[in-house]
């Protein structure tokens, strides 16, 4: 556990402030649940990501069009990558989404793209669609899939589809 040198007092509510670097760093926003956890004596607060309580049915849907597409799948909560199948799987899996993925959670709209940077490392040149994860007007994440070919309606339909069974695992 790294120590911030920050101290904070509880007010007479039960509250705390958690300080702006720290929510800026960890890209904390306002009105995200933040998960309280116990460890030991010690009080753990994580970033709620309703997307990794249904792992599972993420991993068989993403493996599934992996399968039948034979190109790049990738789920993301709102900051990091949740499911990764193909080309990119061991440099994403788990770690942070792009400032400019950050920014597609702004439009809320399914978008093509020919360019897109993935991590500080990892810049695509390619067909990318990106198709938001929203559940009942709140966006989860987006839904990545990346084809070197032009994205057919075929698979355009397919990944709508997909997204729309995440997002009805999500509602439960």
């Amino acid at each position: 556990m790294k120590d911030t040198g920050i101290i904070r007092r509880i007010d007479d509510l039960g509250r705390i402030v958690i300080p702006m670097e720290i929510r800026k760093n960890l890209r904390i926003k306002e009105g995200e649940n933040i998960g309280i956890y116990i460890e030991d004596d010690n009080i753990i607060l994580k970033k709620y990501s309703p997307l990794k309580k249904i792992t599972d049915i993420t991993e068989i849907l993403c493996k599934s069009l992996f399968s039948l597409l034979k190109n790049s799948i990738i789920v993301t909560d709102t900051t990091q990558y949740i499911e990764v199948e193909g080309k990119y799987k061991k440099e994403l899996k788990n770690k942070s989404i792009s400032d400019e993925l950050q920014s597609f959670f702004k439009n809320r709209n399914i978008t093509v793209a020919n360019k897109i940077k993935l991590s500080n490392d990892i810049m695509i040149e390619s067909n990318v669609l990106l198709n938001p994860i929203l559940v009942n007007g709140d966006l989860y994440g987006l839904f990545i899939y990346i084809s070197d070919d032009v994205i057919t309606e075929k698979e355009s339909s397919l990944i709508s589809l997909t997204v729309k069974i995440l997002a009805k695992y999500l509602e439960e």
